[in-house]
């Protein structure tokens, strides 16, 4: 059992780490092709087409974002206020963020041109798919391409189920983890006839939906200040009423996405990917290796890991992150669609291999849930 909870430990850990690193490669690229796209030294006669200002907005809008959520965000841990009003602003510090940076763009610089979501009032939002008009080859290679997929979305339920559902986060009630694995098939199969996008667990969303329902005290634990969950609020109405207001959300409020700046879109992401940045014990060893030892916090691997092992164990998943990287983000479609394998692969590499490489104790310290 414990084997089973570092292997899930280990996938959580890496896989987290790659959705922060695309989420910030996502924002650099955008702000890249937005400078490119309006360079000033280009040769057309629309002068909105060479305005500098379009790409220094972009960042002022994203980097805005990004700076109003994480001071929210980090507000319960300020003096101001009381603290009911310090938790509703640290829990609420995304929309604010968005909200306030979509009106700075939309309304004070309406006159710089900027990327918005296109929206087609003509369009039907829901297309049934006649998959039965098909020929048989065709559903053979459908099923061929989806058994990637279905791989892709039992990964990704592993590792959020993992990082959800531990001791850390003091959850009193049973998991539901093959429950919840029925009800997104289901969902999806309802969703891939009516043409709508799949639904699955993700991350980070679901762990800030958790953190925002939790009781948060800064504790000394292991000689380091740390966010320790004394309390929870396992309810699902929260989930459900947030589910069910993207209903009206698709078929009624889809026009007044066009006030929302891509680029505070992007401030969002970024936004996502640090926080979940937070607690992931891969950017800490990662860090070990440039810290010197008599500066190492007293966690608990590094009383009881040699610090070779430590180090060793770090590069191994730093160069399985690269192999992620480079596949997740390949210019090759082909290589791309192998992305789920590759995941899937790292459990066998990790309950196979890595036990003859280190010592069972070692691993035990290293990688598993504490």
């Amino acid at each position: 059992m414990k084997g089973n909870t570092g292997v899930a430990h280990c996938c959580a850990q890496l896989f987290g780490l790659f959705i922060s690193i695309a989420l910030i490669y996502k924002a650099i690229q955008a702000i890249i092709t937005t400078f490119q796209k309006y360079d000033p030294t280009c040769s057309t006669h629309d002068p909105l087409a060479c305005d500098r200002s379009v790409g220094l907005l972009f960042i002022i809008l994203l980097c805005g974002t990004l700076w109003i959520s994480l001071t929210l965000y980090n507000f319960r841990t300020t003096p101001f206020l009381t603290k009911t009003k310090r938790e509703i602003l640290a829990d609420y510090a995304l929309p604010i963020g968005v909200i306030f940076m979509s009106f700075v763009g939309s309304f004070l610089f309406k006159d710089v041109p900027k990327e918005t979501f296109t929206y087609d009032s003509n369009s039907n939002p829901i297309n049934i798919v006649k998959f039965w008009e098909q020929s048989w080859e065709a559903h053979f290679i459908c099923l061929a391409l989806g058994i990637p997929l279905a791989i892709l979305f039992f990964m990704d339920q592993l590792i959020v189920t993992n990082t959800v559902d531990n001791t850390q986060n003091n959850l009193k009630k049973g998991p539901a983890g093959n429950w919840d694995l029925l009800i997104v098939a289901f969902m999806n199969i309802i969703l891939s006839v009516l043409g709508l996008p799949w639904m699955h667990g993700a991350l980070p969303q679901a762990f800030l939906h958790l953190k925002a329902q939790a009781d948060v005290e800064d504790r000394l634990v292991d000689g380091t200040l740390q966010q320790i969950v004394v309390k929870n609020r396992e309810s699902r109405l929260a989930t459900l009423i947030a589910h069910a207001l993207m209903i009206p959300t698709y078929f009624f409020l889809l026009p007044f996405l066009q006030y929302i700046p891509t680029s505070v879109f992007h401030g969002l992401f970024l936004y996502l990917a640090l926080t979940s940045m937070i607690g992931n014990e891969l950017c800490e060893r990662a860090l070990l290796l440039f810290t010197e030892q008599r500066s190492y916090p007293p966690l608990h691997y590094i009383r009881r890991v040699p610090q070779k092992t430590v180090h060793a164990f770090t590069i191994i998943e730093i160069i399985q992150l690269a192999i992620l990287c480079f596949v997740g983000f390949s210019p090759w479609p082909v290589l791309e669609m192998a992305f789920p394998i590759i995941t899937f692969l790292f459990i066998p590499f990790r309950s196979l291999l890595l036990p003859l490489i280190f010592n069972e104790r070692h691993l035990e310290a290293l990688d598993s849930v504490h």
